[in-house]
């Protein structure tokens, strides 16, 4: 079977929740014999990972892709008109539509598979006569559908003042439009939680046949490449938070944290550590750091996590606005480093609080129950190790990833039908 995948981002370094993804579900599939064609757009500092791609994947196409705040502006407006999402609107290239093209016309493809929303409009894109249109329709197609985005703005509006309040609600609205678009039009959905397959539901009164053409296909983790938990070198009192910090809902829920949880932690542990990790920190977070420079560092975007990993007792992954699932979740439960998020960060993953996950949305608590799991080793133990079976029975990519080859042989199988 060839496939033909659509992404975003190149998919290497693993230091992002979306390229963990991308990257296990390239190398399953290749594990599972498929041929698997890979078009992406990549940006300058990408390009010293491309060769990564190119020795995983049959055969790779790379669109070069240039951000800044102008050119987002003009896609801004653009999308006022076009009637788009800017999101879809950003990345919006004639060079990628031509790289598709060629591809598509010059070759068989038995599956198009799109990795999150901006990649759709590739698979058909608009004006095409009626002999392209009947040849991008030969091969199946497949929307893998990272968050259900406009679940996210919704929730982003609800905790916003104008005039972000209004732009939120404006992208969700496109956003809605667009995605039932997606779904009537796509073959299959892949959704990675059961959250996000009603979100998606929502956008159909009744549901119909709709729901037949949506799975859940959690995201999985290659748990055997992490290392084993080593209780040699931990720091009794650290706590690791990490994430793009240039991803608004990321750097919102660590500002929380930050600001309204951390120095709670402080008045009763006053010998803590807070390590926070990840790309592009925001400039009023340095502010923040100044505040407590014996108890906090802002490290930005790291190479290497394991050492930040050995050295933490618990990891907080505060999310308040936000769809989809926490890879990083995942990944500290490989790591054996008990977790505290809140009921949103938590979706997705079929935990238990107090079992293999601490669970607290209001700011005190939160505190009460990182202060709690910092001080008692029996309990920090006892979530490492359920966690560890949890993840490992669960989520493992061997595991979840399975159900992604059964959709996509039974996509070709109705085109052998016909």
């Amino acid at each position: 079977m060839r496939i033909l995948f659509l992404s975003q981002i190149v998919p290497w370094p693993l230091d992002a929740g979306p390229k963990i993804k991308s990257w296990n579900v390239l190398q399953y599939l290749k594990e599972a014999g498929h041929e698997v064609w890979f078009v992406s757009f990549i940006r300058a500092e990408e390009e010293k990972h491309r060769e990564k791609v190119e020795q995983l994947c049959d055969r790779s196409w790379f669109v070069p892709l240039k951000r800044s705040r102008i050119s987002d502006a003009i896609y801004f407006l653009k999308s006022r008109f076009s009637g788009r999402p800017f999101l879809v609107e950003r990345d919006r290239s004639v060079k990628m539509r031509r790289v598709v093209k060629s591809i598509v016309s010059k070759n068989k493809i038995d599956i198009y598979h799109a990795d999150q929303i901006t990649m759709t409009q590739y698979v058909f894109p608009e004006e095409l006569n009626e002999e392209e249109n009947t040849l991008y329709k030969n091969a199946k197609s497949v929307f893998d559908a990272h968050n259900a985005t406009w679940k996210i703005l919704d929730r982003a509006a609800s905790e916003s003042k104008f005039p972000a309040l209004w732009l939120y609600q404006d992208e969700a609205i496109r956003l809605k439009k667009y995605e039932r678009h997606i779904i009537e039009s796509f073959d299959h959905t892949f959704t990675v939680s059961d959250a996000d397959k009603e979100a998606f539901l929502e956008l159909f009164p009744g549901h119909g046949e709709v729901s037949e053409k949506i799975s859940v296909v959690p995201i999985g983790i290659n748990t055997s490449q992490y290392p084993n938990y080593v209780d040699n070198g931990k720091e009794e009192f650290h706590i690791l938070t990490l994430g793009s910090l240039n991803y608004p809902p990321n750097a919102e829920g660590i500002r929380w944290f930050m600001k309204d949880v951390y120095p709670k932690i402080l008045s009763k542990i006053p010998q803590a550590f807070l390590w926070v990790i990840g790309k592009n920190p925001p400039p009023d977070f340095y502010e923040i750091e100044k505040q407590y420079s014996e108890n906090m560092k802002i490290t930005g975007y790291v190479d290497d996590l394991n050492p930040y990993f050995s050295k933490s007792s618990l990891a907080v992954i505060p999310v308040r606005v936000g769809g989809g699932m926490r890879v990083r979740i995942l990944e500290c439960f490989a790591r054996q480093i008990p977790v505290i998020t809140t009921s949103i960060g938590a979706e997705g993953i079929d935990v238990n609080n107090l079992i293999d996950i601490l669970i607290e949305d209001d700011e005190t608590m939160f505190a009460e129950r990182s202060e709690q799991v910092l001080r008692d080793q029996d309990l920090q133990e006892q979530i490492i190790k359920n966690a560890k079976i949890l993840v490992e029975r669960k989520y493992d990519w061997s595991v979840v990833l399975k159900n992604v080859s059964s959709v996509f042989d039974a996509l070709v199988d109705q085109v052998d039908q016909q």
